[in-house]
């Protein structure tokens, strides 16, 4: 954790940098001067102090945000929509699925029943730069390729994250992750990103499957997670062959553990994510927003 000094002093340099982000750790303290304005965007419980004379929250951060993105997943892909095979069938939880390795998300997202439309859970990170986590949340994706909030209908929102452009990665349980290769708003009145349009809608190269003509979309059958498919996701299909339920082995989203699965796994050996590994990881963690002027603020985009 950083020292209060360090802390005092990125707070100083912060006056020079546009959202420069501060972290206070268990137990620290930091000074707000006078004619300072300051707001915390609360990740995970706040267990230092903020005092002083300068104004310690501003509104705008206590706002919650929202963006607009369309992706579709290969594995339950078909004639222009997905499957909600699992949906119907009773298989998906009601809790979010990615609070073990490799996500290990400790989110707390969970539903009473699974929204009608729904074809899975979804992990979304939002980046401030193409390697800085600025926020992560659990979201649904619904057959039209839309990504809604846990009520299934609105838009996904964010809370205490300012408004501005940022990259956004989206995970799934057994989908090759994809990042947005440009900005995304989140804002009052976003506006659509449409991964399912163009390759290059998508961080990297050739980093989604072409599932129809100028449709495009996350590759399937990474049955672990890891970010590859390989040997281990093909061992895997086998070894959980004809198994129903919610299972990462069930590739192609049907609810049942297939010969389809296994051939979806060796038509996409060898493929690998291309989202950047991150430096930031904020779980858990206080960022402390420095705006100079809240007039004229655009958001929390650091590049």
């Amino acid at each position: 954790m950083k020292t209060l000094s360090h802390l005092v002093a990125l707070l100083l340099f912060s006056k020079l940098i546009f959202a420069q982000s501060i972290v206070i750790g268990d137990g620290s303290s930091i000074e707000v001067g006078t004619g300072s304005d300051i707001c915390a965007g609360v990740y995970g419980n706040i267990t230092g102090n903020l005092f002083g004379s300068g104004t310690q929250c501003s509104e705008d951060t206590l706002h919650t945000f929202q963006m607009a993105v369309k992706f579709f997943l290969e594995g339950p892909f078909s004639g222009g929509s997905m499957s909600t095979a699992l949906n119907t069938g009773g298989y998906i939880q009601t809790t979010q699925p990615f609070n073990t390795a490799p996500w290990n998300y400790a989110g707390t997202e969970n539903v009473s029943i699974i929204p009608s439309g729904v074809v899975d859970w979804t992990l979304i990170e939002l980046r401030s730069t193409t390697t800085t986590v600025v926020a992560r949340r659990a979201a649904f994706i619904k057959s039209d390729g839309s990504l809604v909030d846990l009520n299934g209908t609105s838009q996904l929102s964010f809370a205490g994250v300012p408004l501005g452009n940022y990259y956004v990665v989206i995970y799934h349980r057994n989908h090759l992750a994809v990042m947005t290769s440009n900005t995304v708003s989140l804002s009052n009145n976003p506006i659509l990103y449409d991964l399912t349009l163009a390759q290059t809608q998508a961080y990297g190269t050739n980093s989604m499957k072409n599932l129809a003509a100028g449709v495009f979309g996350l590759y399937t059958a990474d049955t672990d997670g890891s970010g590859t498919v390989n040997a281990t996701d093909r061992s895997n299909t086998w070894n959980q062959r004809n198994l129903s339920g919610y299972y990462g082995t069930d590739v192609d989203l049907s609810g049942t553990v297939n010969a389809a699965d296994r051939s979806a796994t060796w038509n996409n050996r060898n493929l690998s994510t291309q989202v950047p590994t991150p430096i930031d990881n904020p779980d858990g963690e206080v960022i402390i927003y420095k705006r100079l002027n809240p007039e004229t603020e655009t958001g929390g985009n650091n590049e």
